[in-house]
């Protein structure tokens, strides 16, 4: 798979309508991504959460995993940790993909991270 293509999948994970994730004590569903995309200041367009969104949209995918809507998400950790954290592990796995600027060591460390956190969420 590419990463565009594993980004897709990381955020269809996230935006089934059909069930959540469960972080440790801390959850992720579609109706929290839903309600953030339908907010004005959103930096996701309500097109990219309506129920019947494309699913192999990659513009979609980028907002979903954008340094915007990690700032947006933070707002409320109370409400949002778990989308908190998943955004970032994911987001952070394929940014190191993409990036040409970040080191192997600094890349592997990324990798290793998520492994790291896939291997505890099980």
């Amino acid at each position: 798979q590419d990463s565009k293509h594993g980004r897709k999948t990381f955020r269809n994970n996230a935006s089934s309508g059909a069930r959540g994730l469960i972080l440790g004590n801390h959850v992720v569903f579609f109706q929290q991504i839903y309600e953030l995309g339908m907010q004005s200041d959103s930096p996701m367009y309500p097109r990219d959460v309506k129920e019947n969104w494309d699913r192999m949209d990659d513009r979609a995918a980028a907002h979903l995993f954008s340094a915007d809507v990690l700032e947006q998400v933070s707002r409320d950790p109370e409400q949002h940790l778990g989308l908190v954290v998943y955004l970032l592990v994911f987001g952070d796995f394929i940014n190191a993909y993409h990036s040409r600027i970040l080191s192997h060591h600094n890349g592997a460390k990324i990798v290793l991270c998520t492994c790291l956190f896939l291997q505890t969420w099980k």
